[in-house]
């Protein structure tokens, strides 16, 4: 075992080489200002107090070690677990007082942390050596849950202490072993290029992601891979915990075709449709050879793709257009409000919907009654 520094504090050194100075060569000699001669004596007797009293273990010099144990090792374990790390040193304590040895882990690049971050569980948790025994750790080290994966260099600094006052130091680090931590995933390497972290508008605990091929899919809060990149576009889970998903087609309008999935990657429905839109009460729009229509949560159709354009459902109505005019359908397909307006809005909380007939503005109920004449609104596509 390596020698420590008892003299660490500078004051503390001059103090006693002072001390030795003026006892061993100025009051022997009765110099008040040294000659040459005296120098060279003075050397001499300096230098064996000073060996004297290293061997006796009065004074050590500071050797303090770093075993780097990172040469050929590296530590893989997962975040969360509990690794056993073997520092291989036995410690005895050649000095005349008692020893007592802690350990403390460190990251360079982070720094003492709390069990958040970085724990370790050292066996015993304090090492005491009397003069002459000899002793070692076991030690396992925790990673917190958090941790993302990756690369890590830990530090285990060895502490000691001999808990004297005076000129000997109440604690410093004997030796350092350097380890590198591979902190794995749940899974494999993952390829994640980009993660959309505003995919999750409906808190339904996935994310869309795309990897290195262009491809998206999905993951979890922890960023695990939930369903595997297969698609060519995406959409967000709805409440319904349904999600748009697209695959390149090269009969589709756009490119593409549509199709939907559940929060386990499975279709609902296969890519089938030129368009599919955000559901409503339950139905999403669907497009294809520029036919409009509707079909439920289980993909099936649930309102045949007959019309020019259609909007979204509210309060049991749905707006929709053939030949250039707008009227209303209800949930099971019922033209219930007749073509005759140049655009309309949904039905709102009250029950009325805005509309544009002969270049003018109206309310209208749900019965398609005129209520009154009203001011310039946007019209939702």
């Amino acid at each position: 075992m390596s020698r420590y520094l008892i003299l660490q504090n500078p004051k503390k050194k001059v103090l006693f080489f002072r001390y030795i100075y003026r006892k061993f060569i100025l009051e022997k000699k009765g110099f008040t200002i040294m000659k040459r001669n005296s120098l060279s004596l003075a050397l001499k007797t300096w230098l064996a107090v000073l060996l004297i009293t290293t061997a006796m273990g009065l004074i050590s010099v500071e050797q303090s070690r770093t075993v780097n144990a990172a040469s050929g090792t590296t530590i893989t374990m997962k975040a969360g677990e509990w690794k056993s790390i073997n520092l291989y040193t036995q410690f005895t304590n050649d000095r005349p007082d008692t020893l007592t040895l802690t350990l403390a882990g460190y990251l360079p690049d982070w720094g003492y942390f709390s069990s958040d971050m970085l724990a370790i569980k050292p066996n015993p948790d304090i090492l005491v050596l009397f003069p002459g025994e000899t002793g070692k750790f076991d030690l396992q080290i925790k990673f917190g849950p958090r941790v993302k994966p990756g690369k890590y260099r830990l530090n285990i600094e060895v502490i000691g202490s001999n808990g004297k006052d005076g000129i000997l130091n109440s604690d410093w680090i004997i030796e350092t072993y350097k380890y590198d931590v591979i902190i794995e995933g749940d899974t494999k390497k993952q390829d994640i290029v980009y993660i959309d972290q505003y995919s999750d508008s409906n808190n339904q605990g996935l994310y869309a992601y795309k990897n290195s091929k262009n491809k998206y899919g999905y993951v979890n809060k922890n960023r695990k891979i939930v369903i595997p990149a297969v698609y060519d576009n995406y959409g967000h889970f709805d409440k319904n915990g349904i999600a748009v998903v697209g695959m390149k087609n090269s009969k589709g309008e756009h490119g593409y075709k549509y199709g939907l999935i559940n929060k386990a990657g499975k279709y609902v429905l296969k890519p089938t449709y030129d368009v599919i839109g955000f559901p409503s009460e339950g139905y999403y729009q669907v497009v294809n050879n520029k036919k409009h229509g509707f079909i439920n949560a289980q993909g099936k159709v649930a309102i045949k793709l007959q019309y020019d354009q259609v909007k979204f459902f509210a309060q049991g109505l749905a707006p929709v257009m053939k030949n250039n005019k707008w009227g209303f359908i209800d949930k099971k397909g019922k033209l219930v409000i007749q073509y005759k307006f140049q655009n309309a809005n949904l039905f709102d909380q009250n029950n009325q919907a805005t509309v544009i007939l002969n270049n003018k503005y109206y309310l209208i109920n749900k019965k398609g009654k005129i209520i009154k004449e009203t001011e310039f609104q946007p019209m939702w596509d």
